[in-house]
Formats: C-alpha cells, structure tokens, sequence
C-alpha cells in the first residue's frame, strides 16, 4: 500500500512537469531559428524575446536546472537564445542612433 502511494505522489509531481514541458515548446515553435534569420525581422524578435521573458517568469524559473539546461538544448532554447541576442542588439542600435542624432543637433 505505501509503495502505491508513492508512486502516485510522483505522478502527482512529475504531471505538471510534463505540461510545463510541452508548453515550452509554443513559446516559438517550429525549427531553431539563427540570428541571421532575426536580424532583418527585429519585430519578430522583439516579440519572441517578450515572449521569453514570461516563460522565463513563469515557467522556466520553475524548472530544476538539469531540465532548464534540456530545454535551453531543443530548438526553441536555441531560437529564445537567438531572439534574445538580436533584439538586445537592435535595442543598442537604436540607442546608439538616437544618441548620433541628439549629437548631430549640436554640430
């Protein structure tokens, strides 16, 4: 009787793991995607990398660090490392111009 309990206290435990682990993969879906795809489409990636940082928030953070080390190896880690870099990139760009631009008014 008490091996049956546990064994139903670890489903009760790893069931909600497995849910987190197929709703990670909607955060983009798809096949990775590199930063040469991102790059000409920043919007996308700036909404990807909200996206990221909920799942983040709420999923990702839950996860013991073995299974967050998994998820950041499937495709959609890989594309949310990507996304992220490009639309910290792009943040930088636009900075960068409209720190030019302030400049060029005082020539």
């Amino acid at each position: 009787m008490k091996h049956l309990i546990k064994s139903y206290r670890l489903v009760a435990v790893t069931a909600p793991l497995l849910s987190a682990c197929r709703q990670q993969s909607s955060i983009i879906g798809g096949d990775a995607k590199n930063t040469a795809y991102y790059e000409p489409h920043v919007e996308e990636a700036k909404v990807a990398a909200q996206k990221r940082v909920a799942f983040e928030a709420d999923t990702l953070s839950a996860m013991a660090p073995s299974k967050q080390k998994d998820w950041q190896e499937t495709a959609d880690g890989i594309s949310c490392t990507n996304v992220r870099q490009v639309a910290q990139i792009a943040a930088i760009k636009a900075n960068q111009k409209r720190t030019s631009d302030t400049a060029a008014k005082y020539k």
